[in-house]
């Protein structure tokens, strides 16, 4: 994570994973850090004067949680906002962390979100194994809409399809009677749990999300006024 202090050029150039002095000097300014440089070639010291929050943020996406540097970092820090700080949201089926992200101004789609979360469990921050939620599935216009049920209205439901079997529906007519009588598709899934060996990182995180977010307030209410 970068900090406000002085850097050897051997030290920034493993943050920034660049070896050029010109090199590392474009990659701060495209980021908005605020910086001055001592000496030349690798006796350059870099002095770190200033990394405004979103700067942070994305330099600790990229290099310490391996995002691409062509990420969409609003649209990241947007899904991770609920993701970390809504519990709400890290329950629901990945098709309806899209429904609820088309709502803001930066809309991720599912295939999207699912890369961001199996980056998340291949470093090993969370993982896909925590309790068992249950939820009801419509469709209309082509959105899914999703509502979570109890255990026992979903076993009803698959209750309903099976004893259509065993009266000699076939499949397609067992699922329409469940369809009709449940009110939309069952479905089931973990949800997903952090994982406490690195609650020093999505603490960190977290922050860094949320300093990001008072910018955008700030300066919101600061055109409003």
């Amino acid at each position: 994570m970068l900090e406000e202090k002085t850097y050897t050029q051997a030290e920034i150039s493993g943050i920034l994973g660049t070896r050029s002095n010109t090199d590392i000097a474009n990659k701060l300014r495209r980021y908005g850090v605020e910086f001055s440089i001592q000496g030349r070639g690798r006796n350059a010291l870099f002095t770190i004067l200033h990394v405004p929050n979103t700067a942070a943020f994305k330099l600790f996406c990229i290099t310490e949680l391996g995002f691409p540097a062509q990420s969409d970092f609003t649209k990241l820090r947007n899904f991770l906002y609920y993701f970390l700080c809504d519990d709400s949201f890290r329950v629901i089926p990945m098709e309806m962390m899209e429904e609820r992200l088309r709502e803001t101004n930066h809309p991720a789609s599912r295939q999207t979100i699912s890369r961001w979360i199996d980056r998340l469990c291949r470093l090993e921050l969370i993982y896909p194994y925590g309790e068992i939620v249950y939820f009801r599935v419509t469709k209309q216009n082509k959105q899914q809409t999703h509502t979570t049920v109890t255990k026992e209205e979903y076993s009803a439901a698959w209750k309903i399809y099976w004893e259509c079997k065993e009266e000699g529906y076939d499949s397609k007519a067992a699922y329409a009677t469940m369809y009709a009588a449940f009110g939309g598709v069952p479905r089931k899934q973990h949800t997903i749990e952090e994982n406490v060996f690195y609650l020093e990182t999505l603490e960190t995180l977290t922050k860094l999300i949320c300093a990001t977010v008072l910018d955008e307030i700030e300066d919101q209410t600061k055109a409003v006024n």
